[in-house]
C-alpha cells in the first residue's frame, strides 16, 4: 500500500512539474513580410444619394441603379490577397499591421495565432445573393473593389450579381490568448493601435456581363436588354472576380 501511495505521489509531482514549466507560445512577427494588401475605403465614394440615377435620355424603361446593401459597403475589402482567396482558412487567426504611409495592411504572423491542432472553421453559404442588378457608368461604385474592380464604360450596361460563397471564422475558444497577451506586452504602447487580429474572412464572387449599345435591326446572334429607350447587346458570357472581406479586432481594444 505504501508503495502505491509513493508511486502516485511521484506521478503527481511529475505532472505538477510539467504543468508549471509550460511555456507560452511565442508569436513570431515578420515585419518585412511581402503579404501586403489594401482595404478598400467606401468612405471615399460620393454620397449615397448618387447611387440612384435615371437614364439621361428619359425614354422608356429608364435604368434605375439600386444601391449596394449597407451591410456590404461597410465590409473591409482586401485588395491584393490573390491566391489566398482560394485558401480562405489560412487568413483568420493572423495578425496584421497597418502602415500609415500608404494605408496598407501586412500579414505579420507566420502562422495563425491559435491553440495547437486547431484551425478556423469554414462554411459554404448557399443562395447568399448580396446584390443583383444592372448598372451603367454613373454608378458611384463602378470600377471599385466592391465589384472586383469591374468597370462599365459609356454606352454600356453591366449586369452584375454579387454572391457570398464561403466564410471562415475563428471560434473564440480557439484563440491562443496567452500568446497574444505576451505579444501585446512586447509592443510599444504607441504602436499597439497598428496591430489587428483577423477574426473572419468571407469570399464573395462578383459575376458580371457587359452589354454594349446596339442596333436592334442588326442580324447578330446576341442577347439583348433595353434601358433608357435604347437596346444593348452582348455576346459575352459572365465574367467572375473573387473578393475577400475580413473582420478585424484591434489589439489595442481586444478583450482577452
Amino acid at each position: 500500500m505504501k508503495i502505491k501511495v509513493h508511486t502516485l505521489s511521484v506521478i503527481a509531482l511529475a505532472l505538477f512539474f510539467l504543468t508549471s514549466c509550460k511555456q507560452t507560445k511565442k508569436i513570431e512577427l515578420d515585419e518585412n513580410s511581402k503579404n501586403k494588401f489594401k482595404i478598400f475605403d467606401i468612405n471615399k465614394l460620393p454620397s449615397e444619394a448618387s447611387l440612384v440615377e435615371e437614364g439621361a435620355a428619359g425614354g422608356k424603361n429608364p435604368l434605375v441603379i439600386e444601391a449596394l446593401p449597407k451591410y456590404y459597403t461597410k465590409r473591409k475589402i482586401f485588395q491584393g490577397l490573390a491566391g489566398l482567396s482560394y485558401d480562405l482558412v489560412y487568413i483568420p487567426g493572423n495578425i496584421v499591421k497597418f502602415d500609415e504611409t500608404d494605408s496598407s495592411y501586412t500579414i505579420v504572423t507566420l502562422d495563425p495565432v491559435l491553440l495547437d491542432s486547431l484551425a478556423p472553421s469554414i462554411k459554404s453559404l448557399d443562395n447568399a445573393i448580396v446584390y443583383s442588378s444592372k448598372i451603367n457608368n454613373t454608378a458611384n461604385f463602378n470600377a471599385t473593389a466592391l465589384i472586383g474592380s469591374a468597370s462599365v464604360g459609356a454606352k454600356e450596361i453591366m449586369e452584375i450579381v454579387i454572391q457570398d460563397v464561403t466564410t471562415s471564422i475563428v471560434p473564440k475558444n480557439y484563440v491562443d490568448k496567452d500568446a497574444i497577451k505576451a505579444l501585446i506586452s512586447t509592443l510599444p504602447a504607441a504602436d499597439l493601435k497598428k496591430y489587428f487580429f483577423v477574426k473572419t474572412a468571407t469570399l464573395t464572387l462578383i459575376n458580371n456581363k457587359r452589354f454594349v449599345e446596339a442596333d436592334l435591326t442588326a442580324k447578330v446572334n446576341a442577347s439583348f436588354v433595353t434601358a433608357d429607350g435604347r437596346a444593348y447587346s452582348s455576346n459575352n458570357k459572365f465574367s467572375q472576380d473573387r473578393v475577400v472581406s475580413i473582420d478585424l479586432i484591434s489589439l489595442k481594444d481586444a478583450l482577452l
